[in-house]
């Protein structure tokens, strides 16, 4: 017996026994004794006695037909899975031709909680059979629900369309419009989905398009990869909908001289025992000779290498190859610091190793955890390098100090941190860009904000469309691992006119004092 019911039992119990029924049950026993004056007088008494007992039985028993529900009650049918409703499908998807859907029951006291009944589900206005509909054709439809006398308050009213009708755009896109000629570049490829409405729809929840290339069906929409160099033709199709074309280009790969790169790390001695030069080089190594594998689709070979330097500049052994220890800490002023790392380039000079501090903090304007490199001036083609008599004589103390420095927070992550400064070094900026409005700084780069990854690891270029960065020159991305083929050809540069870096391309001499023309940095680079 449900509450409802034992409710009206109870209040019809009152009644019955209320003045004024107990006035008319005696009403009618009287009635039926004058009325039955031919009936013996027992037979009259037991009569009414009867018709007393029926009507208490009928009152005691009153209670809702078996197939009735409380109107307290409240009825809401929802699509299966919790979604929210939908006003529109695509017909021609089968993920989206068929729907589930779930009802959700809640008592008088406005509770959810099972209902007291299997519901049955109707679509415009017939049964189905179970919570599953398939639609036949398009058009529209309003789903609702019932569960015994009780059809639900709300409807779901879905308009099923074809494609073609529902769709205004699909948009083809790409981070950039460049990849390597090979047989493991793949540029990833993202779609949009525009309806008529406006509103863009999330091309996860349909099928994926096809994607066409150079008139030819492709085996996956995700990307594209080829091994002919030159010019290809991309669109796509979504369930017959045409994209916008695109116009990438493969470039076969590039080779280069490779060029070795002698390095100091001058740490204080308490740290000496955390750096290990040749195995943080060997890492470092790993990621300029593209020796790790890459999502990035230019990736290069920078023909790059660093190796722990030998000797001292008097032509002495180091204890450890590529390690100075320090007799001196960071010191509690900027000009301080400046002074101890000025005088070491003097002694060691960049023309002849590249110099790495760690631990002596020379530019003391951003927080400690921060590395940071000079990136040097471009001489003019022809023109004479620095010589190191040119070098000793430089005063740092008016210009940027052209070296790199490693926080000792950084420790732990030292060769990541590394490879990147050193491309600074080497003349790159970021690949992020402060905003989408200009033009980025290498075309196989794509031009994105400063931004961390979303949870699917994804970052987006300036048009939205996803890429996964392991650029080295980027930010908030573990690990680094790539450079592009613009990148290389920018570093290539900077060893060939560099004004300061160890074993330079450009035609060495001894230059006088008079008549040397370089600027030894052009800004410095935070990490």
């Amino acid at each position: 017996m449900t509450r409802q019911s034992m409710s009206r039992q109870l209040s019809l119990w009152r009644q019955l026994f209320s003045h004024q029924v107990y006035n008319r049950g005696l009403h009618l026993f009287g009635g039926l004794l004058n009325r039955s004056t031919s009936m013996p007088y027992l037979k009259r008494i037991w009569l009414g006695i009867c018709c007393l007992v029926l009507l208490a039985m009928t009152i005691l028993t009153c209670r809702p037909p078996a197939d009735e529900v409380s109107k307290k009650a409240r009825l809401q049918v929802v699509l299966m899975g919790n979604q929210p409703p939908k006003t529109v499908y695509f017909w021609e998807d089968s993920l989206h031709r068929q729907l589930s859907f779930e009802l959700y029951y809640y008592d008088q006291n406005q509770a959810f909680t099972a209902p007291p009944a299997p519901p049955q589900f109707l679509v415009n206005g017939q049964v189905i059979a179970g919570n599953t509909f398939t639609f036949p054709e398009p058009g529209q439809y309003t789903i609702s629900a019932r569960v015994k006398n009780r059809v639900s308050e709300d409807q779901l009213v879905l308009t099923v369309s074809r494609a073609a009708d529902y769709l205004r755009q699909v948009l083809l896109k790409a981070p950039v419009l460049l990849l390597n000629a090979d047989s493991i570049s793949q540029l990833p490829l993202s779609y949009e989905l525009i309806p008529k409405q406006g509103k863009s729809l999330d091309p996860a929840d349909y099928p994926a398009p096809q994607l066409v290339a150079d008139d030819q069906p492709q085996p996956t929409a995700a990307y594209f990869a080829t091994r002919q160099v030159g010019p290809h033709r991309l669109y796509s199709s979504f369930l017959g909908v045409p994209s916008n074309g695109i116009l990438v280009t493969a470039r076969p790969a590039i080779s280069y001289p490779l060029i070795r790169l002698p390095v100091i790390m001058h740490v204080p001695r308490a740290m000496a025992n955390q750096v290990d030069p040749a195995a943080l080089l060997a890492e470092v190594n790993q990621i300029y000779r593209r020796a790790l594998l890459s999502s990035t689709p230019n990736q290069a070979d920078a023909y790059i290498e660093f190796y722990p330097a030998p000797q001292d500049p008097a032509g002495q052994p180091l204890a450890v190859a590529g390690l100075h220890p320090l007799s001196v800490t960071n010191p509690d002023s900027a000009t301080q610091a400046q002074r101890i790392v000025g005088n070491l380039l003097h002694q060691w000079c960049p023309r002849q190793y590249l110099n790495v501090v760690i631990g002596i903090d020379w530019y003391r304007r951003y927080p400690a955890e921060y590395s940071y490199a000079t990136i040097p001036t471009l001489l003019p083609k022809g023109s004479p390098p620095p010589s190191c008599a040119d070098l000793t004589m430089a005063d740092w103390s008016k210009t940027e100090l052209p070296a790199v420095y490693i926080s000792p927070l950084g420790l732990p992550k030292v060769g990541s941190n590394l490879a990147h400064e050193l491309g600074h070094f080497l003349g790159l900026g970021h690949t992020f860009s402060p905003t989408c409005t200009g033009i980025g700084q290498f075309a196989d780069v794509p031009l994105h904000l400063e931004a961390y990854a979303d949870a699917n690891g994804l970052k987006y270029n300036c048009q939205r469309a996803a890429f996964v960065s392991d650029y080295v020159m980027d930010y908030y991305i573990t690990p680094r691992r790539s450079f592009t083929q613009d990148q290389v050809g920018m570093m290539r540069t900077v060893l060939e006119r560099g004004s300061y870096v160890p074993t330079s391309l450009a035609t060495s001499r001894q230059s006088s004092k008079r008549d040397a023309r370089w600027i030894p940095a052009t800004g410095t680079i935070i990490d």
